[in-house]
């Protein structure tokens, strides 16, 4: 029997009152108590539950028990109905007031439905009368310990989730007052800017123009609509304008303006390309500085010096008014480069980067503190550096516009960038070049989408010829194997060697039509079923297939399965065809033996799994690397070149990616990413288009 307890002790002294009872479900023993005052029904009950691995107490006192469960956490109570001083249902209820997530099984020796409801009603778990027998206790008291876990467990789930929905909201409350914030942010600076900024579409049509336009005497709403082109002063720089609108690239230059009242007003007008989703070009963005005050300011401040030896006050706070209006332009020109999507970088005579926008460092994925005041040979990847500065000092010398070529780098392993380069010289007033203008823009996704496009034209014309093909051929060889048939009956009985050509024949022609069936299953589209699969389970079903075939070819194949791979959904006969394809490249890379390693890998962090496969084998030339997943280009003696190109399919229509890197006598990696995917194909499953 445990100690008894005052009445009057301090709980909040009481070592493990406050902890949680969810760590005692899932941390030590499981703790009983037997309330009974008959001590030949407590001690049998309590040496059988402690054979069965249970933390027994004991007592004979309800207000003793009381203490027991105010001092620590007892998982169950088993509880005599007719007690001394209190019965079974009152203890019932003070037991549930101080732990809720205490079980109650009752016990009695005077059985009744009236009693057993009551208890029931009470909260109790269950009712047993004696005598009791041991194994039905056993299993009353796993299921109540195991009912008790489940709803403790899913309080807390419960309670977790709770937090986490209002943690979500507040988030999202967030972003939409932070998304709020920057669009009232923008529209104020585009409202009161100091400079005229519109938008044109394709034509040269305005779709847009800020208030600033009202300076020249006309009213932006008339505007919408109408042609940019009419509110230019000379019908030379129209001409010159539009042919830099339609070259699809940033340009800047010094035109004159007409305003409401046919007044020539001097300007300088900067555009750029505006991309759309797709980086097809949906638009033009323009800012037009009026300079007609500041030319105005020029002269009189250089008069002023050729006649004065020193500025008086008038002039001195000119001065300081240029200088702050030079001050608000420039922190006005970085807020709009910040916003442009082409990576802009402004480069000095030594090479050194002066000032960039966010799109730059996007493109190469650099800090501020790698690029400004540092030279471009600091950072920039060697395949760009190789095309660049050599046309850097050409630019500062020819000052014209460089186009330069596209330029392909790698920006990791695995992954590989295009980029457009262009050089565009800055002249100030006095016609000095000292600075160029970095242009940067990132070819990657037009050039993937083009590539893919044209890959998919290739494959969908070499398929539809070879379904032509295979329905041309196979009757004259269906005619051709009757005639081998009938020719090898008659002639059997003779034994002059014509058997044997007939059969060889034979041979031949069977193998044209596995060549056809090959050919025709290649062109029909595949029928995906997807359900939720364990890659590393499809991965051992296909090395068991094969390892015996290794073996005979003295290939050492290991695994190196990551356990944590989430479940994702996959067509599990075709993801396990990619696999077996996979496997037997490399033993066929491998004549002579060698070792091919497969591995997984759980890149939580983007969300997708990697599967490698790596064999020591003779590897890939550079030429054929490019066009190992065309349709029907083999270095094979056998197969008709449709292998890597059903495999490459299949993996695009579990919309992932297979990559293949190789080095001619050095081996070859083949790298797989599928994306985690929960969502499973219903009825007959997607049929690929």
């Amino acid at each position: 029997m445990v100690k008894k307890l005052s009445r009057h002790t301090d709980m909040a002294n009481i070592p493990g009152v406050e902890k949680d009872s969810i760590e005692y479900l899932l941390d030590g023993p499981v703790r009983i108590l037997i309330v009974d005052d008959e001590e030949g029904i407590r001690e049998p009950l309590k040496e059988f539950l402690k054979s069965l691995g249970y933390q027994v107490f004991t007592s004979s006192d309800p207000f003793q028990a009381l203490e027991v469960i105010k001092a620590q956490f007892i998982h169950l109570v088993i509880v005599d109905l007719c007690l001394p001083g209190m019965d079974g249902i009152e203890l019932q209820k003070r037991i549930t007031a101080i732990s809720r997530d205490t079980m109650q099984i009752i016990i009695t020796g005077y059985e009744s439905l009236d009693s057993a409801l009551k208890t029931l009603k009470a909260g109790a778990y269950d009712y047993l009368s004696k005598p009791i027998k041991l194994k039905t206790l056993e299993m009353v008291v796993k299921k109540c310990l195991e009912k008790q876990k489940l709803e403790v467990e899913n309080r807390h789930l419960l309670e977790r989730l709770k937090q986490t929905c209002e943690q979500l909201k507040e988030r999202e409350e967030a972003l939409e007052a932070k998304a709020a914030e920057a669009d009232y942010y923008l529209n104020n600076i585009l409202e009161r800017a100091n400079d005229i900024i519109f938008t044109l579409d394709r034509d040269g049509y305005f779709t847009y123009v800020n208030p600033k336009i009202e300076s020249l005497g006309y009213h932006r709403d008339a505007l919408i609509g109408s042609s940019f082109f009419s509110i230019l002063y000379e019908k030379a720089d129209a001409v010159s304008l539009y042919r830099a609108i339609k070259m699809e690239r940033p340009d800047e230059r010094k035109i004159s303006l007409k305003d409401h009242h046919g007044v020539e007003r001097p300007a300088i007008i900067s555009t750029s390309p505006i991309y759309d989703a797709y980086l097809g070009i949906s638009g033009v963005l323009g800012i037009a500085m009026d300079i007609t005050h500041q030319g105005r300011l020029l002269a009189d401040l250089m008069s002023s010096r050729e006649t004065m030896e020193a500025p008086d006050k008038h002039h001195v706070l000119e001065d300081k008014r240029a200088i702050e209006e030079h001050a608000v332009l420039q922190e006005y020109n970085h807020r709009i480069l910040s916003g442009i999507p082409l990576g802009i970088a402004l480069v000095d005579k030594e090479s050194k980067t002066l000032q960039s926008n966010l799109a730059f460092l996007d493109i190469f994925t650099l800090s501020a503190d790698q690029v400004i005041n540092q030279p471009i040979s600091a950072y920039l990847p060697p395949q760009v550096l190789q095309v660049l500065e050599p046309s850097l000092d050409s630019a500062f010398k020819k000052n014209k516009i460089m186009e330069l070529l596209e330029v392909e780098f790698k920006e990791n392993k695995l992954d590989r960038r295009v980029v457009g380069l262009r050089l565009i010289p800055l002249i100030d007033q006095r016609g000095i070049l000292d600075y160029l203008l970095l242009l940067v823009e990132d070819l990657t996704r037009s050039r993937s989408m083009k590539k893919e496009i044209q890959q998919r034209e290739k494959a969908n014309a070499m398929l539809e010829l070879a379904k032509g093909v295979a329905h041309e051929v196979r009757n004259p060889l269906s005619i051709i194997l009757g005639s081998i048939q009938y020719l090898r009956s008659i002639k059997a009985h003779e034994g002059d060697g014509i058997t044997e050509h007939l059969n060889m024949m034979a041979e031949s022609c069977e193998l044209i039509g596995s060549v056809i069936n090959e050919l025709v299953n290649f062109a029909r589209p595949l029928s995906m079923v997807f359900r939720l699969t364990e890659i590393n389970s499809c991965l051992e079903k296909a090395v068991s297939l094969l390892r015996g075939r290794c073996q005979n070819r003295n290939i050492d194949l290991s695994l190196d399965l990551d356990p944590d791979l989430p479940f994702t959904a996959c067509d599990e006969k075709h993801i396990g065809q990619v696999f077996i394809n996979l496997i037997m490249n490399a033993v066929q890379a491998m004549p002579d033996g060698g070792k091919l390693s497969i591995r997984t890998k759980n890149e939580a962090l983007h969300q997708r799994i990697l599967i490698t496969f790596e064999d020591t084998g003779i590897g890939i030339e550079p030429n054929d690397l490019k066009r190992i997943f065309d349709p029907f280009f083999s270095r094979k003696s056998k197969g008709i070149g449709l292998g890597l190109t059903v495999t490459k399919r299949i993996v695009e229509d579990h919309y992932g990616q297979i990559q293949v890197n190789s080095e001619n006598g050095n081996g070859t990696q083949v790298h797989i990413h599928l994306p985690y995917r929960m969502q499973t194909s219903k009825g007959k499953g997607r049929k690929n288009q």
